[in-house]
């Protein structure tokens, strides 16, 4: 999926209890991350991206080979102003979902978002706030 800052009508309809605030909320937050995006979406085969009826931006990934992760993790790091610290280290601010794991299971998006188990499959969740500097530098204490 190509990543279009401002045009929530092509993937909103993924998710039909999502009210209008939520949309705008998420379309903020992909114009405010459209590079990111497009990092991420070079680096896998397929990308997807979901928003729950929280609001809350969901962006599926799918890879194989495996190896191919790396670049996504890079994309990622993009978002962390540099210096203060690695992805894992922001706890609540993304999670992967290992192969074989049931996405369904993991992350509560919709029923109508088919996205089954798939082998090799990575999950990013991102809160809208968390691209924020002063909201990643409140998470890290610093």
């Amino acid at each position: 999926m190509r990543i279009v800052p401002g045009c929530v009508r092509s993937w909103a309809a993924l998710v039909q209890e999502s009210d209008q605030q939520s949309r705008l909320g998420a379309d903020r937050w992909i114009r405010r991350n459209s590079g990111v995006l497009r990092a991420i979406d070079r680096a896998s085969d397929t990308m997807q991206l979901v928003v729950q009826p929280s609001g809350q931006p969901v962006v599926i990934i799918r890879m194989k080979p495996a190896t191919r992760q790396l670049s996504v993790m890079r994309a990622i790091e993009q978002m962390v102003p540099p210096g203060t610290a690695k992805p894992q280290e922001l706890a609540g601010w993304y999670r992967w979902v290992l192969p074989t794991v049931s996405i369904n299971d993991t992350i509560d998006l919709q029923p109508t978002v088919d996205v089954g188990t798939v082998a090799e499959a990575v999950v990013i969740v991102l809160s809208p706030s968390s691209t924020d500097s002063d909201a990643i530098k409140q998470q890290l204490g610093r």
